[in-house]
């Protein structure tokens, strides 16, 4: 695996678990809850560059890219919350 791949799925396992932490804390105050959804929308822009880093083939990246695109759109509105 190359290391930009490891870097990111490092990156992924992070936002997971600090949204969760952050949710755990706290769970009825809404600048948790607000916090956690825009951390798990940033672990998943993560986990799909990671699938496109470690794509087999050029069709296959290519799906996870646009699905990555979609899923950055995610990250402004979650952060405008």
């Amino acid at each position: 695996m190359k290391l930009s791949g490891i870097i990111t799925l490092i990156i992924f396992f992070g936002n997971l678990a600090l949204s969760f932490f952050v949710w755990w804390r706290n769970k009825k105050r809404l600048t948790n809850i607000i916090f956690s959804i825009f951390g798990l929308t940033v672990a998943i822009w993560n986990y799909l560059v990671y699938k496109i880093i470690t794509s087999p083939d050029i069709e296959t990246a290519e799906y996870f890219i646009r699905l990555a695109f979609a899923a950055g759109e995610l990250v402004p509105f979650s952060f405008l919350l």
